[in-house]
């Protein structure tokens, strides 16, 4: 047997391959793990790694996938955090019940998913619902550049072609109303009309995102300044009054001025001013007895003249 160049350089190439980020480890239960998340305009990944003692970090597990059409119009901040939530949910066995670190390079998922501050009661459903999920892991949310996000990046932009089914979900009504007041399409006409609503809310960032052309706040629509008017004189047409009439505006929409519009509205509204209570009658006096002439000088007016 003879030691050749070939041999040398197969040995060679088998050192790296065995020695690169690239090769896969067994699992063990103590060594810290770290969860690296990333999503694109097509797709998701996960690379599940071991962080050693030198700091050196090796991967267990890569997965990725496409993302569905419903996720595709998902904004970024939701794209990542879906991205989380589907990574945590695919390495379940190996992360329940042990410290995790779950590294995003998408900071503002740091508010709400990191764990500091509560979940965020106006963030949005789906963020709630994953955010509430992940409560149940003890992990740590760490924030790295994306030009250090190398391996789950190139993943999430080579995704497999395997999308997760979307369960469509029925919902029954009993009441159908042919002529609805105020639509979907009406508002996202409007949002692109409004010179207000086509700059973003810096300081609503994290909380306002756009769904299917609307603005949302949470669980509710921001309505554009054309349609507000509109909109209140359909929430006041029971005549409940300004107090139960804002709670139950705040439920479904928000604007800057919703409240003082519909204190606006409730003062200038002639059926409640009409229906509403009279003043308590005070009870009439005597006017004390006066000793002299001119003592006490009562005088009407009337204006204007």
């Amino acid at each position: 047997f003879q030691w050749t160049k070939e041999c040398e350089d197969a040995l060679t190439k088998a050192k790296q391959a065995i020695a690169a980020e690239q090769s896969l480890v067994h699992f063990h239960i103590n060594l810290p793990i770290k969860l690296v998340c990333d999503a694109s305009n097509v797709g998701m990944s996960a690379v599940l790694l071991y962080i050693y003692e030198d700091g050196f970090e090796k991967p267990i597990y890569f997965a990725s996938r496409s993302l569905t059409k419903t996720e595709q119009k998902y904004s970024v901040i939701h794209k990542e955090a879906a991205t989380i939530y589907w990574g945590i949910s695919k390495f379940y066995q190996f992360v329940i019940g042990r410290k995790l670190i779950s590294a995003s390079d998408h900071k503002p998922l740091q508010a709400i998913l990191g764990g500091q501050k509560g979940i965020p009661q106006l963030a949005a459903g789906r963020l709630q619902r994953w955010a509430v999920f992940l409560s149940d892991f003890d992990y740590e949310f760490q924030y790295i550049k994306g030009s250090n996000n190398i391996l789950a990046d190139s993943l999430s932009r080579l995704p497999l072609n395997s999308q997760e089914q979307e369960i469509v979900q029925l919902d029954y009504i009993d009441l159908v109303q042919e002529n609805i007041p105020l639509s979907a399409d009406l508002i996202r006409t409007e949002i692109r009309n409004d010179v207000l609503l086509s700059k973003p809310y810096f300081w609503r960032r994290i909380e306002i995102y756009v769904d299917q052309g609307l603005i949302m706040w949470g669980y509710r629509v921001i309505i554009p300044e054309k349609l507000r008017f509109k909109l209140l004189s359909e929430f006041y047409c029971s005549h409940l009054g300004a107090t139960k009439m804002k709670a139950l505006a705040r439920s479904y929409c928000w604007w800057p001025s919703l409240d003082a519009d519909l204190e606006e509205l409730a003062r200038s509204c002639a059926t409640c001013l009409e229906m509403r209570s009279d003043p308590p009658k005070t009870t009439l006096t005597k006017w004390p007895l006066t000793n002299f002439a001119f003592e006490r000088i009562h005088i009407d007016y009337a204006d204007p003249f």
